[in-house]
């Protein structure tokens, strides 16, 4: 089973997300404090306590915010038998984690409606059956993919080979090994999750971030438990 929660930031929480950092450690706070565009550092705020509230239901120690590590390429895992993946757009922040098959998901915003498939070339070159798809979906299908393996778009997206799309899943192969996506849909926003092994089912949850009573009246954030995270099943 996988687990994909789905997050929509509010500009109540992007007034507290310079708060909320100061719980995150040193070094990460720092990272962010390097992002120049304010809404975009807070947004990386958001998802990383998120993401770390996310991992804390899944049965771990608070502790576990210590022990996120990155790939070279960026891409955050545990060394436990634990997958997860993240990525967001506008608005929107998408969470997903499984405790069986790695996973990789990406979202995009359809800013562009005139968009075409076409435009980008190289999405169809060596992918005929990418033609077929809107120019956003088949973006997010190739970075869901790549994320799966850990690389992002540091490797080539023609090493990426579409054997099959039917019903909106997509059969694929790089360097011979098999890779299983779906594409799902959201609103206004394409959306793909991607495994190394075929998925079988999918539970989705809308997450809502709020201030715990206590920190509403002091407006001070101390500690992850002043924030309270409300998962509802779509």
């Amino acid at each position: 089973m996988i687990d994909i929660y789905i997050f929509t930031v509010n500009n109540e929480l992007i007034d507290i997300a310079e708060q909320m950092s100061s719980l995150l450690p040193k070094d990460i706070e720092n990272k962010i404090k390097s992002i120049k565009i304010s809404k975009r550092k807070s947004i990386k705020i958001i998802t990383k306590i998120l993401l770390w509230k996310i991992l804390v239901i899944n049965g771990f120690d608070e502790t576990i915010i210590q022990n996120i590590f990155s790939l070279k390429n960026h891409k955050p895992f545990i060394n436990y038998p634990f997958y997860f993946n993240l990525s967001h757009s506008e608005d929107k922040i998408v969470i997903t984690t499984s405790k069986h098959q790695k996973v990789g998901i990406d979202i995009e915003f359809n800013r562009y409606s005139n968009i075409s498939i076409k435009d980008y070339s190289p999405l169809i070159k060596f992918n005929e059956y990418m033609k077929y798809l809107p120019f956003y979906d088949a973006w997010v299908v190739i970075e869901s993919i790549l994320k799966t393996i850990g690389t992002g778009f540091s490797k080539s997206i023609t090493d990426v080979f579409i054997l099959e799309i039917r019903n909106n899943k997509i059969l694929s192969k790089i360097n011979g090994k098999l890779f299983f996506s779906h594409l799902m849909p959201l609103e206004k926003y394409s959306l793909c999750l991607t495994s190394n092994t075929p998925i079988k089912k999918i539970c989705f949850y809308n997450l809502q971030l709020k201030l715990c009573e206590k920190a509403k009246i002091s407006k001070k954030i101390i500690s992850l438990d002043d924030l309270i995270i409300n998962k509802m099943s779509r």
